[in-house]
């Protein structure tokens, strides 16, 4: 078997831009700790449209524990800075690590209620985790495994599902910090993703991402200050000249939530 594996979801062409500028940074982490890199770029489910496949994919890994002992799992939209330390070392290898968005106020009330009353009931506090950003081991291949009773989220469609699947199995879970999952929703300081080894784009526009994750990378090079989301305005009336700033039609452009999206 196989050691250890960083895994990332790239399907289609719809994000080759920012699959060009995020690729690189994985490829140069799964090479820092010594790990294989694996790209999944296609992926079905019986009972799951076609189109739908960039969400599910997550559920190859159930597939790839087979071969590996160890999983790093990355969303296309992060990017990993040089700086960040293995997490293979940090997280134990009986524990199933990921961000828990309600450590940091979210509400996901509605998400589990929903899953609640599609699938058989289950012990679930309110904790809920982003998947993102997942350390896995052989031993959470089961997490990964879809049937044809399973049923995904409201909006989240494969995230809920694998909230409810830790939960029904009980799994020993590690709540990673901020750092390794570093999200502008979660209303953290600015100044935190300065201090952040992985930043995830979500909940932004594509077209935001791809501007942002540019900005950034410049930024991490040159050591300038990054854009907060208080000016991320500002940048994106720079990078984007149709825009009227003084439109409404910006904030949608900040906070539509495009988090995989659908590939073509």
């Amino acid at each position: 078997m196989k050691k250890h594996a960083v895994v990332t979801i790239n399907i289609g062409t719809r994000y080759s831009k920012m699959a060009s500028l995020t690729l690189p940074t994985h490829k140069a982490y799964a090479n820092k700790i010594g790990a294989d890199f694996v790209e999944i770029k296609e992926f079905e489910l019986p009972l799951i449209e076609s189109e739908y496949s960039a969400y599910w994919a997550k559920f190859k890994l159930f597939e790839l524990l087979k071969s590996y002992e160890r999983i790093i799992f990355l969303d296309l939209d992060t990017v990993v800075r040089e700086s960040c330390p293995n997490l293979f070392d940090i997280v134990p290898e009986e524990q199933f690590a990921v961000l828990y968005e309600t450590d940091f106020g979210i509400d996901q009330t509605l998400e589990i209620n929903d899953m609640l009353e599609k699938m058989p009931p289950i012990k679930w506090d309110k904790d809920y985790f982003n998947v993102g950003v997942m350390v896995l081991s052989k031993c959470h291949k089961s997490i990964f495994e879809f049937t044809e009773d399973s049923q995904g989220g409201l909006k989240y469609p494969e995230q809920t599902l694998l909230n409810y699947n830790v939960n029904k199995l009980g799994c020993e879970v590690f709540h990673l910090p901020i750092q390794f999952n570093h999200m502008l929703f979660l209303n953290v300081d600015p100044s935190e993703r300065v201090d952040s080894y992985i930043i995830h784009y979500a909940g932004l526009a594509s077209e935001v991402k791809d501007i942002l994750i540019e900005d950034d990378l410049e930024k991490f090079e040159s050591g300038g200050p990054l854009t907060t989301e208080a000016n991320l305005g500002e940048l994106i009336i720079k990078k984007l000249p149709d825009v009227n700033p003084n439109s409404e039609a910006i904030y949608g452009r900040l906070y539509k939530d495009d988090e995989i999206g659908l590939s073509v």
